[in-house]
């Protein structure tokens, strides 16, 4: 190519980039803006927290910020629009009325750590297993009452937490958790007991129980506490095995 025509080219890239830009930053806007205004309009906090989320999510999408907090909104839904937040490592989600999540956050391909702890999930959004970069995941203070094998495709966990739901069992699949550092299980009627020998996690280090779920393995294991490590008291009458 013509050294002559290399600027002007140049130019018009950089024309039709900044113009895609503003017609993106625009669809983002409208979408957020048509969620706020689906609010159930007898309820007027309602509405006041959507207003207060989407002016954090098109700040988000301004800043390209790779943290959004949501939480203790009393959020029923998320906006589809939200899976346009690509840059987002960490979303926190915590203390609202989620049922659902949005398919669109699988588009959240560098997410890192997700917070939903205190919703309304009876189940684990397909979506969530989707993430496979999730390093922490927290569904505590949920109604799930089982977990999905899916939950072993995000190779790259670190850190569960599913406290205080209604599990009963855990799913096979988790041996293929193989980073898993942190278990935190306290909480729900397991119908057996947990032990780390059941299941591959060799860097596991902290497995939080409830006392009564302790009692049991020790009870039904009396190899448990050679295989786990000493035992410890954690804070809230946890008990902690490291």
């Amino acid at each position: 190519m013509p050294i002559s025509f290399i600027k002007p080219m140049r130019i018009f890239e950089a024309c039709l980039s900044s113009e895609t830009l503003h017609t993106n930053k625009k669809i983002f806007f409208e979408q957020i803006d048509k969620w706020v205004s689906e609010a159930q309009p007898e309820l007027a906090s309602d509405i006041e927290y959507r207003e207060v989320a989407a002016e954090r999510m098109k700040k988000a999408y301004l800043s390209q910020s790779e943290s959004l907090d949501l939480s203790n909104l009393n959020l029923r839904t998320l906006p589809d629009a939200i899976g346009n937040l690509g840059n987002l490592k960490k979303l926190i989600l915590n203390g609202n009325r989620l049922s659902t999540l949005p398919e669109t956050m699988w588009d959240l391909d560098d997410l890192q750590k997700l917070s939903l702890e205190n919703n309304e999930l009876r189940a684990v959004p397909d979506v969530v297993c989707s993430l496979i970069n999730l390093q922490e995941l927290n569904l505590s203070d949920n109604a799930l009452t089982v977990l999905p094998h899916t939950v072993g495709q995000l190779n790259y966990l670190q850190k569960l937490v599913v406290s205080n739901n209604q599990l009963s069992a855990l799913p096979e699949m988790m041996d293929s958790l193989i980073n898993l550092r942190i278990l935190a299980i306290d909480g729900n009627p397991l119908s057996t007991c947990f032990k780390r020998s059941d299941i591959g996690l060799p860097h596991l280090q902290s497995l939080i129980f409830t006392k009564e779920q302790a009692a049991a393995a020790l009870k039904d294991h009396s190899h448990f506490l050679g295989e786990v490590g000493k035992l410890a008291a954690h804070v809230r009458h946890r008990l902690l095995f490291v």
